[in-house]
Order: structure tokens, then sequence, then C-alpha cells
């Protein structure tokens, strides 16, 4: 009977742990994805790029093959050679 005991009381452990975890820790809500500057996003278009467009503060600039600027298309040069026909 102790077994039983043991097991019922550390379920109820287990359950009040979980139960303070969740309190304190709750789920966080999914990250919208990423957007280029045109609006699309990664399940739009078949290939973006991830600038660093300035060094302090370090801010990142996402891009689609359609609105990337002239600037940074020799970092991606070799993509844009190789991107399929219908983009």
């Amino acid at each position: 009977m102790g077994d039983l005991r043991n097991k019922f009381r550390k379920d109820a452990e287990r359950a009040a742990h979980e139960a303070l975890m969740a309190k304190l820790y709750p789920p966080k809500p999914e990250a919208a994805p990423a957007r280029c500057l045109c609006g699309l996003t990664h399940l739009e278009v078949p290939i973006m790029w991830a600038i660093e467009v300035e060094r302090w503060p370090r801010k990142v600039g996402i891009f689609c093959p359609a609105c990337i600027p002239s600037k940074y298309l020799h970092l991606v040069i070799w993509d844009v050679a190789n991107l399929p026909d219908d983009v």
C-alpha cells in the first residue's frame, strides 16, 4: 500500500509543480513571420535574405528578390543568378 501512496503523492506533487510553472512561465505566443519591405513572408517567395543594414544599432533588413535594393545586390548576386524562372 505504501507504493501506491508514494505514487499518488508524486503525481500530486508533479501536477502542483506543472501548475506553478505554467503560472510563472506561461507559453509564449508564436512570433509573427518576418516580412520583407513589400510585405511578403518566407512562405510566399522562394528565397529571402537577411542583410545587416546598419552597424549600430544592429538592424537587419529582410528582402525578397523583388524588393532588394541595388546597393545590396552584390551580396546576393550568386543567389539571384540561380533563382527559378517564375520569380
